[in-house]
């Protein structure tokens, strides 16, 4: 699929009903479902219970069970990646990379060796700061992007020679990307002089289908420079790329800060941006985080149901029918805030159905969620959660597409999990949904059984 197939357009906010349907999102869901018995349960325990309603919801102790989980904890300290980057393929094959730079890691055997990544970049990391902020693979592990983080710090020959968007293409081996056609211009966009103003790229996230056939990088502007947001993407495993302009300043599709993006497969086209609140006293419109949706070549829109959110991490499935999203805690918005939140959709991303409030109660009490990943077919969802300290608390996990959830909190010995830190709690899910994989700074732990 040539990526000219791709017709991206701006020009309207309006979701298409066409995929709607009258029911929610889920039987019982916490938002309302066609029978609602789970809502009204919802309203009684946050009434009598409002520390952890969802807890009271479905049942489940407020506090760590003493059981063992199948999360095994992986000692990752001789590779020394910092804030660790990486997803987890067929078979638990794992690929890392980190906030320390070097090359991409790789173990065929569920983390109990490591060696390089063949011909994979080695980022200089150290004083330059130059690491990997994105590294995902296909879950045949035979296609790889990866984006690295090229700090203002660095020099132009440093911008020149990491700066862009690394993959590989199977027996092909690897390449980078610095260029590509700009959607509505006759030039190609530089990422490393843009437009000619001299401004560069800031890679934030990487994304992949797991067949591979669909890549795609997501920037956002480097403070003060004005610069756009651009969603670079290939629909042909890397052969052709084109790049999409978002425009923060003028449109509430996205707003300066991008968090995620996450992709399907080939069978349709769909892509989800999420993108944090910024906030800024002279530009009131994108205050607001956002998420949006394009599917099968239709203009990106935003779902009117999920505004006012922070969204940061996003997953989907491979058909992109299942879409889920989760968002921070947004502690500027007054009395009382608005509380971190888990939402997914049913309808390829027409709306979203809130699953899961975590409890608020100020500023210096609340929790968080981490990450989220949804297996290929859409049934596992994962998500992590944190308290307002960023130290890790426990696993969601829901094995039915949302309508009931279990909490993890030990790992395979019965210890706790332990990923405290500044940054902590990213997932990844394999296509079966099978492997799993928790990362934090210098921190993994992976599952081998579907999450349990």
């Amino acid at each position: 699929m040539s990526h000219k197939q791709y017709s991206f357009g701006l020009n309207t906010r309006n979701i298409s009903t066409s995929n709607r349907t009258t029911a929610a999102v889920m039987v019982g869901s916490l938002k309302g479902g066609s029978k609602g018995s789970t809502s009204r349960i919802y309203k009684w325990c946050n009434r009598h219970c409002p520390a952890d309603p969802i807890a009271c919801v479905f049942q489940q102790s407020n506090t760590p069970a003493a059981s063992k989980s199948s999360w095994t904890n992986i000692d990752v300290s001789q590779l020394n990646l910092g804030e660790i980057t990486g997803n987890i393929g067929l078979n638990g094959q794992t690929i890392l990379g980190g906030s320390n730079g070097g090359q991409l890691q790789y173990s065929t055997n569920l983390g109990n060796s490591w060696a390089p990544y063949t011909g994979s970049p080695n980022l200089p990391g150290g004083i330059t700061g130059i690491g990997w902020s994105s590294v995902v693979m296909s879950d045949d592990t035979k296609f790889v992007v990866g984006t690295p983080y090229v700090p203002d710090t660095a020099s132009s020959p440093q911008f020149s020679t990491y700066n862009g968007v690394h993959y590989r293409r199977d027996s092909a081996g690897w390449f980078l990307l610095q260029y590509c056609p700009l959607e509505g211009s006759a030039t190609d966009l530089s990422f490393n002089d843009v437009n000619g103003t001299g401004r560069k790229l800031l890679f934030i996230d990487a994304g992949i289908s797991q067949d591979g056939n669909y890549m795609a990088a997501l920037t956002t502007p480097r403070f003060n420079t004005g610069e756009l947001v651009y969603l670079i993407f290939s629909g042909d495993a890397g052969v052709n790329w084109s790049a999409k302009a978002f425009d923060p300043y003028t449109q509430d599709l996205v707003t300066t800060v991008t968090s995620s993006i996450s992709i399907c497969n080939s069978v349709n086209d769909y892509f989800l941006i999420t993108s944090k609140l910024y906030f800024n006293s002279t530009i009131p419109a994108y205050e607001n985080g956002t998420c949006c949706v394009s599917g099968n070549g239709q203009p990106f829109t935003v779902p009117s149901d999920v505004s006012g959110n922070d969204f940061i991490y996003s997953s989907m499935s491979n058909t992109g029918q299942y879409q889920v999203v989760v968002t921070a805690t947004n502690i500027q918005d007054p009395n009382p805030g608005i509380p971190s939140r888990l939402y997914l959709s049913s309808n390829s991303g027409s709306s979203f159905n809130q699953i899961i409030q975590l409890p608020y109660t100020d500023v210096n009490n609340f929790m968080v969620f981490g990450g989220v990943s949804m297996s290929g077919n859409g049934n596992i969802i994962t998500a992590s959660v944190l308290n307002q300290d960023e130290n890790f608390q426990y696993i969601y996990l829901s094995s039915d597409i949302g309508v009931t959830w279990k909490k993890i909190y030990n790992d395979s010995n019965g210890s706790v999990i332990n990923i405290s830190g500044l940054t902590a709690g990213f997932l990844n899910t394999n296509d079966s949904g099978q492997y799993q994989m928790l990362t934090a700074i210098d921190k993994l732990y992976i599952n081998n059984n579907y999450g349990n």
